[in-house]
C-alpha cells in the first residue's frame, strides 16, 4: 500500500487498497514517460501515457501486467505521472521544466577533490537561469532514509548547479519533499 506523510502535497490520496508493487522496470518507464510529456512527445492525457507505456514497457521485454500487484500496469504507471503532473507545484513550474539535464561539478577539496555527475530529471529555468531542481522517485512507501538519501542527492545537484532548491516527487502518492541548500 502507498504512505504519504511528511511535507505531502495534496494528492496522497491513492486508495490504500491498491497494492501496488514497484521495480526497476516500472521506475525507467515512469520517468520515460515525464521525459517525454516534457518534450512534448507524448500527451499527457490518461490514454495516450497508458497506451505510451504499454509500449515501453514491451521493450524492456516486459508483457503489461493488468494488476499493478504483478509489475508494471500501464493504467497505474500513467496515473501516477497524470497526479504528479496536476500537484501545484508542478503546474506552476511545467513550463520552465527541461527533461533529463547533465548535471557535472568538480570542487577541489584538502583531502579529496570532490566530483558530481548526474541526470537531474528536471530543471526549471527562468531567463535562462536554472532555479529549480526536480527529481521524480517511482518508490511506491519509501521510507525515511532512503527519503534521506534521495535529499542528499537532490541536494548535490543544487550545490553542482547553484540552484537553491529542489523537490522530491513521488508520483505513485502525489508526495512533494523539498529540498534547499
Amino acid at each position: 500500500a502507498v504512505i504519504g506523510g511528511g511535507e505531502a502535497s495534496e494528492g496522497d490520496d491513492v486508495p490504500a487498497d491498491i497494492d501496488i508493487q514497484g521495480g526497476r522496470e516500472r521506475g525507467l518507464v515512469m520517468h520515460k514517460l515525464f521525459e517525454e510529456v516534457l518534450t512534448g512527445e507524448v500527451r499527457d492525457d490518461q490514454a495516450s501515457l497508458a497506451a505510451r507505456a504499454a509500449v515501453l514497457i514491451g521493450e524492456l521485454g516486459r508483457m503489461p501486467a493488468d494488476d499493478p500487484g504483478q509489475g508494471c500496469n500501464p493504467a497505474e504507471l500513467a496515473a501516477s505521472v497524470v497526479r504528479a503532473l496536476a500537484l501545484p507545484e508542478i503546474v506552476a513550474v511545467r513550463p520552465s521544466l527541461l527533461a533529463e539535464c547533465q548535471v557535472y561539478a568538480y570542487e577541489a577539496g584538502t583531502d579529496a577533490d570532490v566530483v558530481t555527475f548526474g541526470i537531474a530529471d528536471a530543471i526549471g529555468f527562468t531567463n535562462r537561469q536554472a532555479n529549480l531542481v526536480i527529481d521524480w522517485k517511482s518508490d511506491v512507501a519509501p521510507d525515511e532514509k532512503t527519503i534521506a538519501g534521495y535529499r542528499e542527492q537532490v541536494r548535490d545537484y543544487l550545490r553542482a548547479t547553484s540552484v537553491k532548491a529542489g523537490l522530491i516527487v513521488f508520483p505513485t502518492s502525489g508526495r512533494v519533499e523539498r529540498v534547499s541548500l
